[in-house]
């Protein structure tokens, strides 16, 4: 039950439609978890997390490295001002 909640908590995140366009109910997952069909409901909700999972890793790097671009940007930025206003400091002397 508590994966099912977990799903049904989560259905945007982990793109519940796009392995299960019927949805994941009870029959589903028992199914899953009693039989053994080799690309049946248990490989698919594998498949789910793994993506998910990969997914929101992928998701985590881009955003470091865009705040890494931030910082670099944010020093070349602050030095560009350093070296305006000594020229204006400079040029009223």
């Amino acid at each position: 039950m508590a994966v099912l909640e977990f799903l049904a908590g989560f259905k945007e995140e982990l793109s519940v439609k796009d392995f299960f366009p019927q949805g994941m109910g009870f029959d589903v997952l028992e199914r899953a978890l009693t039989e053994s069909e080799i690309a049946g409901p248990l490989s698919d909700l594998l498949q789910l997390l793994l993506n998910a999972i990969f997914t929101m890793q992928e998701e985590e790097e881009d955003e470091i490295q865009a705040g890494e671009a931030d910082a670099t940007g944010n020093e070349e930025l602050q030095q560009c001002r350093i070296f305006l206003l000594n020229i204006l400091f400079i040029s009223e002397c």
